[in-house]
Order: C-alpha cells, then sequence, then structure tokens
C-alpha cells in the first residue's frame, strides 16, 4: 500500500529507462511505476535502429528513439520530459516506490543529484562483497554507478550539459561533472540489480574486467575499442552503423528533438 505521505506528493518526478533491446525489456514494473501518484511519466528509450512499439506500455509510460547508446538515449530521454526531477535507470534495475519517494524528498528540499545504494538480486555473498566495495566508494567519493540509478533537477542536467556522450563509463564522468557544481548523495536506500551478467562470466572475473576497463578509458582508450571489449562484436557493429549514420557525432545535442511514440498521460493524477 502507498501511505498518505506518497499520496500527498506532488507529481513531478520521470523516469527515464534506457533499453538495448526492446523485445526482452519486461515492461510490467515500468507500468507499475507509471501509476505512482508522484510521478508523472516512465519514458522508455530504445535505439533509433529499433522500430517503436505499437502496444505494451501502460498509461504514463512512453517510448522514444535515439541513437544506441546509453549516454545519448539518456539524454533525450531527458529531453523529452518537462518534469521538474528526471531519474535515470537501467532497464535491468527495480526500485521500490519507497525508494523512489526518498529520492524525491531529497531533491525537493536540496539542489543535489541522488543515488541509490547497490544491490545485487542474489543470496551469493560475493554480491555482499561487491555492494560493501560500492558503499564503501561512495562514501570516499560518490560516484555512483547506472545500476544505482541517479536522479537531479532537470534544468540541473540541463545546466552541466547532459551525460557526455561516450559509449561506456557516461555515468562515472556525469558524477565528475555534477561534483563541480554540486553535492552527490547516496541515500541507504537500494536499487536492485540483476546480476546476470556477472552470473555469465563469473564474479569476479566480471570484477576484474569492469575495473580493468575504467582505468582504460581513463587512460584514454578508444571508445570502439572499450565497446568491443565490454558489449561484443555483435553491438560494437551496430554502435558503429548509428555513429556512422550521424557523421561521428555521438547522440542528440541538447535541445535537439527525438522520435517519440504518441504520449499516454492521464488526465488526472492522484
Amino acid at each position: 500500500m502507498i501511505d498518505n505521505a506518497v499520496r500527498r506528493a506532488r507529481a513531478n518526478l520521470s523516469l527515464v529507462v534506457p533499453v538495448r533491446d526492446p523485445a526482452h525489456t519486461d515492461l510490467a514494473e515500468w507500468n507499475s511505476h507509471a501509476e505512482l501518484p508522484f510521478v508523472d511519466e516512465v519514458i522508455v528509450v530504445q535505439p533509433a535502429d529499433a522500430p517503436l512499439p505499437t502496444s505494451g506500455g501502460g498509461t504514463g509510460v512512453r517510448f522514444i528513439q535515439a541513437p544506441l547508446g546509453r549516454a545519448s538515449q539518456m539524454n533525450a530521454g531527458a529531453l523529452a520530459t518537462g518534469s521538474e526531477f528526471v531519474f535515470f535507470l537501467h532497464g535491468d534495475t527495480s526500485v521500490e516506490p519507497g525508494a523512489l519517494l526518498a529520492v524525491l524528498r531529497v531533491l525537493r528540499s536540496e539542489d543535489v543529484a541522488v543515488a541509490l545504494s547497490l544491490r545485487f538480486d542474489s543470496d551469493r555473498s560475493s554480491y555482499r562483497v561487491l555492494e560493501r566495495l560500492s558503499r564503501l566508494r561512495d562514501r570516499i567519493l560518490p560516484s555512483p554507478l547506472g545500476d544505482q540509478g541517479l536522479a537531479m533537477r532537470r534544468d540541473r542536467f540541463l545546466h552541466v550539459g547532459g551525460f557526455p556522450d561516450e559509449p561506456l563509463c557516461e555515468d562515472l564522468a556525469m558524477s565528475r561533472r555534477l561534483r563541480r557544481c554540486t553535492s552527490v548523495r547516496v541515500l541507504a536506500e537500494v536499487a536492485l540489480t540483476s546480476p546476470a551478467r556477472f552470473e555469465r562470466h563469473g564474479v569476479w572475473r566480471t570484477f576484474g574486467h569492469d575495473v580493468f576497463l575504467v582505468a582504460w578509458h581513463a587512460l584514454g582508450a578508444s571508445p570502439r575499442t572499450l565497446v568491443r571489449r565490454y558489449y561484443g562484436a555483435a553491438y560494437l557493429a551496430r554502435w558503429l552503423a548509428a555513429d556512422s549514420r550521424r557523421g561521428g557525432r555521438r547522440g542528440p545535442p541538447l535541445g535537439s528533438s527525438v522520435a517519440t511514440a504518441p504520449r499516454q498521460l492521464p488526465s488526472t493524477l492522484p
């Protein structure tokens, strides 16, 4: 049940969810979040090389397209909404309504960026170690990963220029941009993320691979190399095709238009 504090909240938070493969995206949670009285809408941003769906999204869920890449897709989603606050969240991560409300309460009282604590959807002890390492990093230098979500005022997002439109490590780069002009706060409430990638390749092997790629990115590795090492050859081919079509300019500049499916917003909100 949603408590009275939730029902009294003004509706001015939008969720932006970038997805890589719309055909394998479970819309049930996003439909549910779109019905919350303090959520304006959920914007699901899919790659431009995939057709917009004609069904599946409930009231308050909107589909748009953007060039392939999480940064490009999240920037497009933020531009497509007029809500005061925007919460960016990966498609394989889920958040309870209470955690969303906690984020919104902080945003209403302070001009800061807000993320949630990392939690893997698994009982394996190795994931508890990764979660503790994440909390330690967040205490020393708050640099939340995309799996933790990231929320801020929309005008703050525009002020920092949106996500740096790189194919990898856009979450860490955005945290650096934000720390130059405000603070980044990580709440105790959790974002529950899928461990599927870790399960496929091994927990510690995947962790080590990710640390290596972050370091490689910091040393100036080419985007093409990073994409191939993280996503694989098939995704690289899609990314190169999208990059070629836009003449090497990655992602829509802030203020540009994006392709959208018909918007479905409730006529009244609780």
